[in-house]
């Protein structure tokens, strides 16, 4: 039987060597994860007038996002109201109205001011993603609950957003909690 000489054991571990490695070469906002998926909110309401069911829809989505320093998060709304009407303008004509807002968190395992301060510079950017990860939800739950009322499918389109927020000193001012 062969016998080995004995391994010395380091204070760390290969995996948080590996860990430290990883975090010194990857760029700072990737260490940034998504932690959070949720439905914050959903109105939906219908007025059927003789002229029958809405033909026409309207969507508007739009994002906020606010970072928590004590977190270390950057919690994303983005919000979607999506307006319905018959194609004739009659008074008195058909509504329907639906009112959607996800709430998206991303966070870090660190907490040291130069994240915080990565999360409020990167609000923007974070926005703008939380939208792409919010539509195929906000698009299910349109046609889920468009189904529940009893009307046709509204089949929302796959969507490519812009940007999302407000000008960049608005979104700077109101976006960030400090």
């Amino acid at each position: 039987m062969k016998k080995t000489a004995p391994v010395k054991k380091s204070g760390r571990t290969k995996a948080a060597a590996a860990s430290k490695k990883r975090a010194e070469t990857v760029g700072p906002l990737q260490r940034v994860q998504l932690r959070l998926v949720r439905m914050v909110k959903l109105n939906a309401g219908i007025v059927v007038a003789q002229e029958g069911l809405p033909t026409e829809t309207d969507v508007e989505v739009t994002a906020s996002c606010r970072v928590e320093p004590d977190d270390s998060v950057a919690r994303v709304v983005v919000d979607c109201k999506l307006t319905g009407k018959a194609a004739k303008q009659v008074s008195g004509q058909s509504k329907l109205t639906m009112h959607i807002a996800y709430e998206i968190i991303y966070g870090t395992e660190e907490q040291d001011d130069a994240v915080l301060t990565l999360l409020k510079e990167s609000a923007e950017h974070l926005a703008n993603h939380a939208a792409l990860v919010a539509w195929p939800y906000i698009r299910e739950t349109v046609q889920s609950t468009a189904g529940r009322m009893g009307l046709p499918p509204i089949l929302l389109p796959i969507h490519h957003f812009g940007s999302l927020m407000a000008t960049p000193s608005e979104s700077a001012e109101a976006a960030v909690i400090n």
